[in-house]
């Protein structure tokens, strides 16, 4: 069903004539990559640098759902994109989060445009969700814990409510260029 959804995606968005690829990565998951002509020179000069950041999408078990690794990406941004909030839409009942890299070692903290990313794509979607920050040799998930609207706090995923672990942390790592110990 998923395939057949990304099919019917790329047909169409080829008829548009919008420049998008789509490959089966080596655990044979889906990932999209789009990107503007615009893009291009930033995208290879983080590429040459070796990291760009990446997102991971899972359901509520931790199972990967697909990547998201649009080719206009930086060291330092996911660019907004149709297919990813597609992605999310068609998948809000089994939707359990979604990880992104910063792909440099050290603390996995969230920055003000990650929290606000968190809140209005929940908001859209009607569900509260697990937000992973992934760096080279860590991981955070972060959890809406309210009050306010911005106020996301660390948790533990293992002594949650439902424990799960998040699959793919590692092929993230590798398609971001970041791997733990690096």
């Amino acid at each position: 069903m998923k395939t057949r959804f990304f099919d019917t995606w790329l047909t169409l968005a080829e008829r548009l004539g919008l420049p998008v690829r789509k490959f089966i990565s080596p655990n044979s998951l889906i990932v999209i990559q789009e990107m503007p002509p615009a893009a291009a020179p930033l995208y290879m000069k983080d590429l040459e640098e070796g990291t760009i950041e990446t997102a991971l999408v899972f359901d509520t078990s931790g199972k990967t759902i697909a990547f998201h690794a649009p080719l206009d990406r930086t060291a330092g941004s996911i660019p907004d994109s149709r297919s990813l909030w597609d992605l999310l839409w068609e998948n809000r009942h089994i939707l359990g989060g979604v990880a992104h890299t910063h792909p440099w070692p050290g603390s996995p903290w969230y920055s003000q445009t990650d929290v606000t990313t968190f809140a209005a794509v929940e908001t859209a979607l009607g569900v509260r969700l697990v937000w992973a920050v992934v760096t080279a040799d860590q991981v955070g998930y972060y959890q809406w814990t309210g009050p306010a609207r911005l106020d996301y706090d660390q948790i533990d995923i293992l002594l949650s409510a439902k424990p799960f672990c998040v699959e793919g942390i590692e092929e993230l790592r590798r398609l971001s260029g970041c791997s733990k110990g690096e």
